[in-house]
């Protein structure tokens, strides 16, 4: 016998069952029917989990046409579980399973806006935003750090840095773009200032990363990109990750001369050249002619040109640039060259360093040809005062210093091959031409004129 279940989610139980009673609906006594809420009041559970413990909210387990499901009915409130379960039962039976399922619980019908993945995001742009694969996969791995850093994850495991299993890879990809919003990416900012603390030195770190990464993963969402997801029809979610993102005030960046350039390169010479050569060519062309660790992998003598005095840096089958602007020419000293003619091959296509090691194919990981050679160099470097994470890169810095005293910074710019003025400005160059107001010159008085001088 089928009850009116609209009527019970107005009145008490009790009245639903006295009005039925008048109407004739139920008999006293009776065996409630499944389409009353009294039958459903002994029958509603709470299933227990694995672990132990029950599950807070009431379900009903229902069997109807060779289907049976425990049905959550979304309340932790017996009563109102009841009568969920009355209702549910009445639409089963009038319209199916789906139409059911729909109506308890309309929001499972519902799909999100966006449902692209961090993972999804990156192989959609991969092949859109004209980098070198090396490049990309350096903005990859800032927004897969800051989307896992943002879910509470942090990425202390050396399992990152696995290129087979990819373990921290994949469960960065699994998590959601648009759960990505620029209030979560700026909460990620202000924990990570956090836990810098109040050391200055630290802060000051703290803020360089946060702009490295937040630049880094940004550069997924330039215009360019965006336009051309939007002609393949890509749905974004709105707001992006980074709109409005405020990049942090990280204090100087200018490189500042700790070493001197003749001392070290003269210890040098007597300590490594004869011992280890390979360490020597590699010191020499950081220091006299700015090159990159990589560059420094992929030269080749068809590149070095002692009768122009130039070092020319070009792409070939196994080594790519860092940029187009990267790829050019580099004027040097005539004594660099002579010491490397010193170890000059027959064979143009020979690379300058380590010439037995075969080249590697290029990847979108970075692969050092020369690995052994310049930890070499790094660990003589760091006994030799030349302090940091990357002395071979400080090297560079001091070659790109060197450079702007002898003659401008607009020079040391080309010479170092950047993209533009502003990058040398602001990390290379360090002014060592001391110019002062001259006040020991103003604070002397005039001389008097000479006898026989005009006044």
């Amino acid at each position: 016998m089928r009850l009116n279940t609209t009527i019970s989610n107005t009145k008490s139980e009790k009245e639903v069952r006295k009005a039925c009673v008048r109407q004739n609906l139920l008999t006293p006594g009776s065996k409630p029917s499944r389409f009353s809420v009294e039958y459903w009041r002994e029958r509603v559970f709470r299933p227990t989990y694995a672990a132990g413990g029950e599950v807070l909210e009431w379900y009903a387990q229902i069997q109807y046409r060779g289907r049976r499901e425990k049905v959550g009915l979304g309340t932790n409130n017996k009563e109102a579980a009841s009568r969920r379960a009355t209702q549910f039962y009445s639409m089963l039976r009038e319209k199916g399973w789906d139409v059911a399922l729909a109506d308890l619980s309309p929001e499972r019908n519902v799909k999100p806006k966006n449902v692209l993945t961090i993972g999804d995001f990156i192989e959609k742009v991969r092949h859109l935003a004209g980098v070198r694969p090396r490049t990309f996969e350096i903005y990859a791995y800032a927004l897969r750090k800051i989307a896992r850093e943002t879910a509470g994850t942090k990425d202390d495991s050396p399992s990152k840095f696995d290129p087979k299993s990819c373990c921290w890879r994949k469960a960065a990809d699994l998590l959601a773009l648009r759960k990505l919003t620029p209030d979560v990416v700026n909460n990620w900012k202000l924990q990570v200032l956090s836990e810098a603390g109040r050391d200055p030195v630290a802060q000051q770190r703290a803020r360089r990363n946060i702009n490295s990464f937040a630049r880094n993963a940004r550069a997924l969402f330039s215009k360019t990109i965006l336009k051309k997801l939007a002609k393949l029809n890509v749905e974004l979610p709105t707001p992006l990750p980074f709109e409005g993102f405020e990049f942090e005030e990280q204090g100087s960046t200018k490189y500042t001369a700790k070493i001197d350039a003749g001392k070290l390169l003269q210890s040098a010479k007597e300590e490594v050249a004869k011992t280890d050569p390979e360490a020597w060519k590699v010191i020499l062309l950081a220091l006299g002619a700015g090159l990159r660790r990589a560059e420094i992998d992929g030269l080749l003598w068809s590149g070095v040109d002692s009768g122009r005095g130039e070092i020319r840096i070009a792409n070939h089958a196994y080594f790519e640039a860092k940029t187009q602007d990267s790829e050019g020419v580099v004027y040097v000293d005539p004594t660099l060259l002579a010491e490397l003619d010193h170890f000059r091959s027959a064979r143009e296509t020979d690379p300058v360093v380590e010439p037995e090691i075969p080249f590697r194919q290029t990847s979108a990981a970075q692969h050092y040809r020369c690995k052994d050679t310049f930890q070499r160099a790094t660990s003589w470097l760091r006994a030799h005062g030349v302090t940091g994470d990357k002395p071979l890169h400080t090297l560079r810095k001091e070659f790109g210093s060197i450079i702007c005293a002898a003659a401008d910074i607009h020079t040391a710019s080309r010479q170092l091959r950047h993209s533009n003025l502003s990058t040398t400005a602001a990390f290379y160059a360090d002014h060592r031409k001391r110019a002062t107001v001259p006040v020991g010159a103003l604070l002397e008085p005039p001389k008097p004129p000479e006898a026989g001088e005009k006044g």
